[in-house]
Formats: structure tokens, sequence, C-alpha cells
């Protein structure tokens, strides 16, 4: 009897132990559960922290790749309207070298025409003047001649006059007188003629 309440004691106690022991399971299961649930819940923050931490970089990044572009677009902007005001430049002074090789092709042939101009101009005063030197000559073949009738003319009136002093007679004075009347007649009208022409020839000279 008293060995059964030993069991039963015993059993108790073991059962008790038992008991302790799940009881002790249970808590150190829930301890370790609840400690892979905070682990868990540690690396959840830790990759929240690092997700959050990466994605600051991304934007940090995505917006110096986006500084980066803008400044290379903007850079490009100012390249190709450089480009257009260099091109813009260059059809101007395209458009001014062509005008003025127009313009100075234009000059030559303008110079060249006057060139010709003046040449015959000159061509035309050249034979003016060899007209005028000819006509200039003419005129003073004539005015040597004219000059060698009246030294001829002179040289008949002296001839007469002597004749007129080697005569003696009345008669002869008279006769002589009235020829050599004749003769200085004659020798004026001549003379008188000769002038005319000349002077017709100097005026037509002027006239042309």
């Amino acid at each position: 009897m008293k060995m059964e309440l030993e069991l039963k004691e015993v059993k108790e106690e073991l059962v008790d132990k038992k008991l302790e022991q799940i009881e002790e399971w249970k808590r150190i299961t829930k301890l370790e559960l609840e400690n892979k649930a905070l682990r868990a819940e540690l690396e959840h923050q830790k990759l929240l922290i690092a997700h959050n931490a990466l994605q600051t970089k991304m934007e940090e990044y995505q917006k110096e790749q986006q500084q980066i572009v803008d400044a290379l677009r903007e850079k490009l902007k100012v390249s190709i309207d450089q480009f257009l005001l260099k091109h813009q430049e260059h059809e101007k002074l395209l458009n001014a070298h062509k005008k003025l090789m127009e313009e100075i092709k234009e000059q030559r042939k303008m110079d060249a025409l006057g060139q010709q101009k003046h040449h015959k101009e000159t061509n035309d005063k050249i034979g003016w003047l060899n007209e005028d030197q000819q006509k200039l000559c003419v005129s003073i073949d004539q005015f040597l001649l004219m000059q060698s009738d009246q030294k001829a003319l002179l040289e008949r009136l002296n001839g007469l006059e002597q004749k007129q002093m080697a005569v003696n007679s009345v008669e002869q004075q008279k006769a002589l007188s009235a020829t050599i009347d004749q003769g200085m007649n004659q020798l004026k009208g001549e003379l008188i003629a000769k002038m005319g022409e000349y002077q017709e020839e100097q005026q037509r000279k002027m006239e042309q």
C-alpha cells in the first residue's frame, strides 16, 4: 500500500515534471518563435532600410543623370544654335562673296567698255589732231604761198616803180602811172581774194 502511494507520487511527480517540461518547451518554443519573428522583423527592417537607401541612391543617381542629360541637352542646343549661326554667317559670307565677284565682274566689264570707249575717243582725238595737223599744214602752205604771192606782187610793184623812175617824158610817166595803177589794183584785188580765202579756211576749221 505504501509502495503504491510512493509509485503514485512518483508518477504524479513525473507527470508534473513532464508538464513542466512541456510548459518549458512551449515557453522555449514561443521564445524561439518570437526570436525568429524579431529576427525576421529585423531582417525586414534591414531590407527596408537597405531598400530605402538604395531607392534614395537610385533617385539621387537618376537626378544626377537627369542633370547630366539636361546639361548635355543644353550644350547640344547651344552647339546647334552656334552651328546654325555659323551656317547663317557662312551663307552670308558666300552671298557677299558671290555679290562681290559679280560686282567685280561687272566692274571689269564696265572698265573694259570704258577702256574701249576711251581708246576709241583717243583714236578719234588722234585722228582729229592728225586732220587738224594736215589742215594746219595746208593752211601754213597756203599762208606761205600767199606770202610768196605777196612777195611776187611786191617785186612786181617795185619793178613798176623802178620803171616809173626811169621814164622822163610826161607821156611816158602818165602811161606808166596808168599801168602802175592798173597793176596795183590787180595786185590789191588778188591780195584781197587770197586773204578772203585764208579767212574762210580758218573759219571752217574753227567751226569743225
